[in-house]
């Protein structure tokens, strides 16, 4: 940069930077600096602009995963202002009150692992979530930290296993990486591998909980200023350059243990003068084009260690999170290998697609456009070994949960965390156009189950001795009878907007249905609605967490089941006009089997990895009879 030209942008942010008014928690000052930062990390568009209020995300936080609830329990018993290190942070905290604050801190970050479901809660967010409390209202913390989260940070900074934290990990070599080229000096003195292996040690304290106890409380401000207004973490770098500049030539440290514990002292002997002259200086050292540059080369690298066969840890962590074998994760990788030596960057769109028809070829191109932005977690346009294992671990082996979570995940394009009439819509439709290469023709849809939708109640009507034969315990049996007049039904129905005051206001039961109620998915356990249930009644309510997207999809499986059970019961004379029956042998095979195969010794085996990943797409003259695992 030519930092003259630089000035006014350095008197504009240092102006921001003066925090010496800064008495108590939530007072007039507090709220000020809160309100900017809920401006600057974009949050105030995410309110403005979404259609769930934060009201909604508190009723929908009852369902949140438990192994989420579980964490935050535990994690928020240990964030509270006694428990703080830096005497400043503890005597400005200490002023809110303390079971207040910690139900505040449940509330807000339940409330993200419903918005963020695919993300779910990680260590650290508890401290960023802390300290906002004390500069702004509960609802503006909860947008405030989802504008940081889903604005700021890279997409994968989160992410969960087996790509634990990838963001991360891409955030801190980053970091390493500029610190060595701006501090030659300090490079030269120390060490490189001492100066890497602190950063390595400090960077999780410093970069995930943003400084929070770790400096003193107007610092810490001035780090969380600068993050904002860098638009993420080459602020929080910034702060840490400052932090070694400052112990660059006052260290007289002849190894590790030294080195680390000049750089301690520093951290805990910052002042608020010297890190504001810091970050001035610091902020605009490194240009944006530059940090990409060097971040796409530490992704390209992550991505390519996991190709490495020797690398067995990594692979167990994949066995834990896949249910895959190790034999069969290096029967993959091998293959895998191949295709990499190719490209040089992994499996593009193109070829995911090819992977993808091979065993599920009535799949919509919606469907698999989706399914390629959900995995592809680090954003390179191409999966990597390990993004392709995730996504086949959920389709091939992936248990009932893991496969609706994923099914809520394609059709949360919004990512807000609930299915709004017109994702349910879409996800009808994309049900209908997979089972329509399951139907072999008009008389055999004729011949399944069909459902009827009146403005009373919603029923089932089976008059086929089809559905005596056997019925699969999977999801899609029963919907692949069924979908396809629902889908027809739902088409017909024009959609009204719910009125202000949460109720629809279309004057067909049907359409309140449709434009009233919302689906919303976190795994967590609740009762199932009941098909029977009055539209009107039940559904025709503002979008809540309580109907949930398991939920729904259980009562189809319960009505499947019991609707079943009835037509076996039922002799033919008493359905005169019946069509004849199918046979057992004609009934379409499970493209994506519901249940684990392993599980169950009859269900089809695991797709051999060279036949899934090296064989072309089937031609679409084939696919209409494709029977896949």
């Amino acid at each position: 940069y030519d930092f003259t030209m630089l000035k006014p942008a350095r008197d504009a942010f240092a102006s921001k930077l003066d925090f010496k008014q800064l008495k108590s928690p939530l007072d007039k000052f507090a709220l000020s600096i809160g309100q900017r930062w809920l401006e600057e990390s974009g949050g105030l568009e995410l309110m403005n602009q979404s259609k769930i209020p934060y009201s909604e995300y508190l009723v929908g936080r009852t369902k949140a995963r438990e192994e989420d609830v579980i964490q935050i329990k535990k994690d928020i018993g240990r964030t509270k202002a006694s428990s703080m290190t830096q005497k400043t942070l503890r005597d400005f905290m200490i002023k809110m009150n303390p079971k207040k604050l910690k139900e505040q801190l449940g509330r807000v970050l339940l409330s993200f692992c419903i918005r963020q479901s695919h993300l779910g809660y990680a260590q650290g967010m508890d401290y960023i979530v802390f300290f906002l409390s004390a500069f702004m209202a509960e609802e503006h913390v909860f947008w405030t930290f989802c504008g940081m989260v889903e604005k700021l940070m890279p997409q994968d900074f989160y992410s969960p296993p087996p790509q634990m934290m990838n963001g991360f990990l891409t955030e801190k070599k980053l970091t390493i990486l500029l610190a060595e080229q701006i501090f030659p000096k300090l490079v030269k003195k120390v060490g490189k591998s001492q100066l890497q292996n602190v950063l390595e040690i400090m960077a999780p304290k410093w970069m995930i909980c943003m400084f929070v106890d770790s400096v003193p409380l107007d610092a810490n401000c001035m780090v969380f200023q600068s993050f904002f207004h860098r638009k993420g973490h080459l602020g929080t770098a910034a702060a840490i350059f400052t932090l070694i500049s400052n112990c660059e030539f006052a260290s007289a440290a002849d190894d590790e243990e030294d080195f680390l514990m000049s750089v301690m002292e520093t951290v805990n002997s910052v002042t608020a003068s010297s890190m504001s002259q810091g970050l001035q200086k610091r902020l605009f050292e490194v240009q944006v084009d530059v940090a990409e540059k060097h971040r796409a080369t530490i992704r390209k690298d992550l991505a390519a260690a996991w190709n490495d066969s020797e690398n067995t840890t990594s692979l167990f962590e994949m066995v834990g999170q896949t249910t895959f074998s190790v034999e069969e994760l290096r029967a993959f990788q091998a293959v895998f290998k191949g295709i990499y030596r190719k490209s040089k960057q992994g499996i593009n769109q193109k070829s995911f697609e090819g992977v993808l028809l091979k065993s599920a070829p009535q799949l919509p191109p919606y469907v698999i456009d989706r399914l390629f932005t959900i995995f592809d977690t680090d954003k390179r346009e191409t999966l990597n070994f390990c993004e392709l294992i995730s996504c086949l671990g959920v389709l091939c082996v992936g248990s009932l949960m893991d496969k609706l979570r994923l099914l809520f995940h394609i059709f949360d394009d919004e990512k807000c965390g609930f299915l709004g009439p017109e994702q349910v819509r879409r996800l009808c439709e994309s049900l209908e156009s997979m089972v329509a290469n399951l139907i072999v023709s008009k008389s055999s849809e004729e011949e399944a189950a069909w459902l009827v939708l009146d403005s009373d109640s919603i029923s089932c009507n089976i008059s086929n001795p089809e559905c005596q034969a056997k019925n699969r315990s999977g999801v899609s049996n029963f919907l692949g009878k069924n979908i396809s007049n629902l889908a027809h039904s739902i088409k017909s129905i024009k959609i009204s907007p719910p009125s202000s005051s949460g109720a629809a206001t279309s004057s067909s039961a049907l359409s309140s249905v449709s434009s009233a109620s919302s689906l919303s998915f976190a795994g967590g356990a609740s009762e199932s609605p009941t098909c029977n249930a009055s539209p009107a009644s039940s559904l025709s309510t503002p979008p809540r967490s309580a109907s949930k997207f398991s939920g729904f999809i259980q009562s189809v499986r319960s009505r499947a089941k019991s609707l079943s059970s009835t037509a076996a019961k039922r002799s033919p004379s008493q359905s005169p006009n019946q069509s004849p029956a199918l046979a057992p042998a004609s009934l379409p095979a499970d493209p994506l089997p519901l249940t684990n195969p392993r599980d169950n010794s009859t269900s089809p085996a695991v797709p051999q990895p060279e036949t899934l990943l090296s064989s072309p797409p089937p031609s679409s003259s084939s696919s209409s009879s494709s029977s896949s695992s």
